[in-house]
């Protein structure tokens, strides 16, 4: 970026002075004209009036009149050229990083030293500006240079977190120290830039090579490892496939069929593919790579070794069609070893076949690189078919990392693609089934549960030695079906025969519970529910036998009797913390009872913004579903949980309970501060029973809808969900009512029954937003 603005500037500098400065321009902005790189100093760290009062210095100290001075500076620096590549462009893929990082919910913003005109434009120009929070630049009024931590400060303030939650990355030791001085949670050098290692420590949290790294450090490994793709050195960010747009004509019941019998894919977790032959054409590719390596054999050796060259790696010459071999069923490496062992076998020593093989391989990289063929235009809708199924996608070949990751990055393929295994891996042994196996185990998938499909009797025998669950034979490679019919289960025309089930994205989604907490105090009279429990054997048969002589007593009543409503804060248009109170003290659900006379007030927020998730373990409908609730993931979660303490607190000190209050038992006195409420919160919240929404009731236009108005769900004959997960979202207090009301609206549906009118009950609102009160 900052290369041709110096070079432009040094020279206009030069041609109105009549001065050879040059030399001194790029001395004082810290350019070396030797590398042709910006070090570390002007350029990189300081704000555009610090460089041209810097440069005006210069030019007086040279005999220039300092009013001309400051005017030459003023005019010689024009803004650098945002559209043009050679002055501006980006490193790294930050549209997709920032894409990613807005996923997560993390803001972004920049802070730079040039000036805020040029910033935006750049931001504009190369489609930044959209992600981006907040733009702090060296021109800002008040704005003050790197290393100074007020910069960081104010950025935090605006963007309402705390420093020690955000994370600084630059690529100058000013950055890093501004980090540092900021109290900043980390900093991130970045070796992409002006600074080295060297200047970027101590200071530095992290070194990483690039701004594509940066994941790995911020983001946990579940949300990261998605987004990207491997080759043999390095990682390629990539967008994930979940946040493409959802696109209509997904749904549906696709069966594969031989011609006698379907099946479907809803009992599988993973399907593991061959690239060439099942998803690529690759006869055409080898055909081309062949009739070069054999042309330059033969210029190299002077010997026609093309009969024993095509029957060594498996091609037909007649046909120009590979056969079962070593390029349809072994790796690249083994291919290479055969080659070498073909010129062994005519007379050459290793070293020097390995050299020939080596020279003309190298030489060919262009023709196995080339742009790939795929075998059906809408593969990748079979791709997003599978992941919306929720099965994840391997690949098993032997071609090379480089190759196989060439041709699903250029198909745009590679976003779904869970796991990897090529031929030239260390581990990889693609002939003997180790392969599915690493895979497998990598992705956590039993054997009984993946599917594997290939186009050659390699791809299925090696899977049988992992005893998956189905090997699917695909006549679009180089078996043909007398071949393929012994080895596989069965035997398909190509890759888009493979079947997905019906599959409605929101099913488990949107999960939302009550999530409330106990406030406890000691009682100074005897006149709760302490004497009424085990430890007093002789209360509990008295309490019993009153109930079932009379219905009278302790035994007949919940003791819940009592509870409230209440808006947390100004602004809330409706009562969103609910209490119960409790004339006793338990703990964990009931299990622990108190040890005193005590009561306590169950209380928590009733519209959490905390969003869970619930889903199978397995087919086995006797496997507990793995629930996710995510409780307390949002800062207004977190922050009406503590006021809900503060208000019951304050509930708590009113006169009516001044004969009543002893000391404060849970959290305790000592429990003080946000920080304190907010640990005492984590540690020993409850839900309140009420989980619901995982079946979301809307229109067909929602992607996240997965029943309609009348309980129906989407695509599905003949099934209704009736309970409260249709919920859109969960209702201001308990849900028995609710429920109850869902089944009564359902049951006029099921029967077709005109619905009841809609209620005109009042519905509370504060007198006043402007006050919580």
């Amino acid at each position: 970026m900052w290369r041709p603005w110096a070079k432009t500037l040094s020279k206009k500098i030069a041609e109105a002075t009549g001065l050879p400065l040059e030399k001194k321009v790029f001395e004082v902005l810290g350019y070396c004209t030797e590398k042709e790189k910006v070090l570390p100093g002007l350029l990189a760290e300081a704000t555009s009036p610090i460089i041209k009062a810097e440069l005006t210095k210069m030019l007086i100290q040279e005999g220039v009149e300092e009013n001309w001075a400051r005017q030459l500076i003023n005019e010689a620096s024009t803004e650098g050229k945002v559209d043009d590549p050679e002055h501006m462009k980006t490193l790294g893929d930050l549209k997709t990083l920032f894409k990613i990082l807005r996923a997560n919910d993390i803001k972004i913003a920049v802070c730079t030293s040039d000036n805020r005109k040029g910033t935006i434009d750049f931001l504009k120009e190369v489609g930044l500006e959209k992600y981006i929070d907040h733009v702090t630049c060296g021109d800002d009024p008040g704005s003050e240079p790197k290393p100074s931590p007020s910069t960081a400060w104010n950025i935090c303030k605006n963007l309402g977190i705390e420093p020690s939650d955000a994370v600084i990355v630059g690529d100058t030791k000013t950055d890093m120290l501004l980090g540092h001085n900021a109290n900043l949670g980390w900093s991130v050098g970045v070796l992409s830039g002006v600074g080295q290692t060297p200047d970027l420590l101590p200071h530095a949290s992290h070194v990483i090579t690039d701004i594509d790294d940066l994941l790995p450090i911020i983001l946990p490994h579940e949300d990261w490892k998605s987004c990207y793709a491997y080759s043999d050195s390095k990682r390629i960010l990539m967008e994930p496939h979940d946040l493409e747009e959802s696109e209509a004509g997904i749904h549906g019941n696709a069966t594969v069929s031989d011609g006698h019998q379907k099946m479907n894919v809803a009992d599988v977790e993973l399907v593991i593919l061959d690239l060439h032959g099942t998803l690529l054409c690759t006869h055409d590719r080898y055909s081309d790579f062949l009739e070069y390596f054999d042309s330059r054999l033969r210029q190299v050796t002077g010997m026609n070794l093309k009969d024993k060259l095509y029957r060594e790696v498996g091609m037909d010459q007649s046909t120009n069609k590979l056969t079962h071999g070593l390029l349809a069923d072994g790796s690249m490496s083994q291919v290479k070893g055969s080659l070498v062992s073909l010129l062994r076998k005519e007379g050459y020593f290793y070293e020097e076949a390995v050299m020939i093989v080596n020279q003309i391989w190298k030489e060919s990289q262009n023709i196995l690189l080339s742009e790939p063929k795929a075998l059906h235009p809408n593969i990748k809708a079979v791709f997003k078919k599978l992941k919306k199924c929720n099965v994840k996608i391997a690949i098993s070949t032997g071609e090379s990392r480089e190759s196989a990751l060439s041709d699903l990055l250029k198909l745009d393929l590679m976003k779904y693609v869970d796991m990897m295994v090529c031929g030239d891996d260390p581990n990889s042994d693609f002939t003997e089934g180790t392969d599915t196996q690493l895979i497998c185990e990598e992705l956590r998938v039993n054997p009984s549960k993946v599917m594997v499909v290939g186009d050659s009797i390699g791809d299925l025998t090696v899977s049988s030695k992992a005893q998956v669950k189905k090997r699917i034979g695909v006549l679009s490679g180089v078996g043909t079906l007398g071949e393929l019919e012994p080895h596989a289960d069965h035997v398909i025309p190509d890759v888009l025969d493979i079947p997905v089930v019906q599959h409605l994205p929101g099913v488990g989604q949107n999960l939302q519970d009550h999530l409330e907490v106990y406030v406890q105090q000691e009682c100074t009279k005897p006149v709760t529910l302490y004497t009424a429990q085990w430890k007093f054997p002789h209360n509990m048969i008295k309490i019993g036998m009153e109930w079932f002589i009379k219905q009278t007593g302790d035994g007949a009543t919940a003791h819940l009797e009592s509870g409230g409503f209440i808006r947390s804060r100004p602004g809330v248009d409706h009562p969103d913390i609910q209490f119960h109170f409790l004339p006793s003290t338990v703990n964990d659900h009931g299990r622990v009872m108190g040890d005193r006379h005590a009561f306590q007030v169950h209380v928590g927020p009733m519209r959490p913004t905390s969003r869970g998730f619930m889903k199978l373990k397995s087919r086995n409908p006797r496997d507990h579903p793995t629930l996710v609730a995510n409780y307390l993931t949002t800062e207004q979660d977190i922050r009406e949980m503590r006021d809900s303490i503060k208000l019951s607190r304050e509930i708590f000190q009113q006169k009516a309970f001044d004969e009543f209050s002893g000391p404060e038992l849970l959290p305790g006195a000592d429990v003080k501060t946000d920080a304190q409420l907010d640990e005492y919160n984590r540690n020993m919240a409850d839900s309140a029973y009420h989980p619901s929404c995982t079946c979301k009731m809307g229109s067909s236009s929602d992607p996240m809808a997965v029943v309609d108005a009348a309980g129906k769900v989407y695509g599905i004959d003949g099934l209704r969900v009736v309970d409260a997960s249709v919920m859109p979202s969960v209702a201001s207090g308990n849900l028995n009512g609710p429920t109850v009301m869902v089944a009564e609206k359902m049951a006029d549906a099921i029967l077709g029954k005109q619905p009841l009118p809609k209620s005109t009950a009042p519905v509370y609102r504060p007198k006043t937003l402007e006050t919580q009160r």
